[in-house]
């Protein structure tokens, strides 16, 4: 549980930026999940999920990071992924909703802004964005840092982090133990409390690091630009973002990393029905 702190925090990120952090279509047909970026907020996801098994304390055994590797190939794929979110896409919103999302992510500023966003998000280690964060953070004027805090107030993304994030583990975490990779003794009560410490960590970690992430993210925008966006943000369609998106990516996210759970103890040789996937 220790090392799983540092996967959550990748939503500090993507829930500021769900909304206009859009790709080109490769082939002429509109995807919005490439269009809104959700499809990168998934792969890191998947990623980092993934990455566990290389880190130093994580397991000697070959077998046992040999099954986790193969796990989030088979249930946390990009195809798969983006796959469930399409049909969340498709449920949620309406074709008014979509030509309104469509309208920002295609007009000029628009195009401005998701190309920063979308570059935060494919900016490389995370610990090298938040340290150029820092570094910005202390030369913000008082205008600019207070606009910062608009747009995250805009989006809900301190708590939109920290409630995916819990989401997201409290998933992870409860498929293990339908998978039977907990003792016994580790009952529904001890996988809460379990929870409960990793999410005060999480809750600091975004703390701290936030408000950097923000400033890099944004910093090619002037103070204008910046006016404007959050003008759009507390809009009906910007509203959008934080009523539909966020939670259709947090239920996909949380019902890949359930399955990711189980699918990883059926590899190690635990008793699982598959049904149960």
């Amino acid at each position: 549980m220790r090392r799983m702190r540092a996967l959550f925090v990748i939503v500090i990120v993507s829930a500021c930026s769900f909304g206009v952090a859009g790709a080109e279509p490769a082939d002429g047909q509109r995807d919005l999940v490439r269009d809104l970026s959700v499809d990168l907020v998934l792969l890191d996801i998947s990623r980092q999920i993934k990455g566990i098994a290389t880190q130093g304390n994580f397991s000697d055994d070959e077998t046992v990071r040999s099954a986790w590797t193969s796990a989030v190939d088979q249930v946390m794929s990009r195809q798969r992924m983006e796959a469930a979110m399409r049909d969340e896409f498709a449920a949620i919103l309406n074709e008014s909703e979509r030509a309104a999302l469509y309208e920002f992510v295609d007009s000029p500023f628009g195009r401005r802004v998701r190309k920063f966003e979308r570059q935060a998000l494919q900016a490389g280690p995370w610990a090298e964005m938040v340290n150029k964060g820092k570094k910005l953070v202390p030369s913000l004027s008082d205008k600019r840092a207070a606009l910062l805090a608009g747009i995250l107030n805009g989006t809900g993304g301190r708590e939109n982090s920290i409630a995916m994030g819990t989401h997201m583990m409290t998933a992870m975490v409860k498929g293990m133990k339908i998978g039977g990779l907990y003792p016994e003794t580790v009952d529904d009560e001890t996988l809460d409390t379990m929870i409960a410490e990793q999410k005060a960590i999480m809750v600091a970690t975004v703390d701290d690091e936030l408000p950097a992430i923000l400033a890099f993210t944004y910093h090619p925008l002037t103070d204008r630009e910046l006016d404007r966006y959050l003008s759009f943000l507390n809009s009906g369609t910007g509203g959008l973002i934080n009523a539909k998106v966020v939670p259709a990516v947090q239920r996909v996210a949380s019902a890949a990393l359930t399955a990711f759970g189980i699918r990883f103890a059926v590899l190690c040789g635990k008793p699982v029905d598959e049904i149960d996937l």
